[in-house]
């Protein structure tokens, strides 16, 4: 089933981490599951910091809090939908130089620094089975 990258929460968002992780995912008796450890385990639950910091750290997230009242006519939140003060981007490098930014909004950190790896790896759809 396609997904927007950037409405996807809980279970579906750990899912679309393992996929972006290059692991395959699956539902099994409505629980989604990957081959993480070379066998169906339950997807790690992408909310809590043990999981999402090493990723965070590893692809170099960047993340901001919100506006505060001060700070509404501030070009970069212009573009941040109401009720989602969080913001997270993963910016790909190329040797050649230039590169793509992939911005991510959500209400947690971690929600938005994981859709901000999904859609830096998956594209801003993605397909869970």
């Amino acid at each position: 089933m396609k997904h927007k990258v950037s409405e996807i929460d809980g279970a579906l968002l750990d899912a679309a981490v393992a996929m972006a992780e290059g692991h395959k995912v699956c539902q099994l008796n409505g629980v989604w599951c990957s081959d993480l450890y070379g066998q169906w385990t339950r997807v790690r639950n992408m909310r809590e910091w043990r999981y999402v910091g090493p990723i965070i750290e590893r692809e170099h997230i960047a993340i901001e809090h919100g506006p505060t009242e001060d700070l509404t006519n501030s070009l970069t939140w212009k573009s941040s939908p109401e009720g989602r003060p969080w913001h997270a981007w993963v910016t790909t490098e190329r040797p050649e130089g230039g590169g793509r930014r992939f911005p991510a909004f959500a209400t947690t950190p971690q929600t938005a620094a994981m859709r901000a790896f999904i859609e830096s790896r998956l594209g801003e759809v993605v397909y869970l089975p």
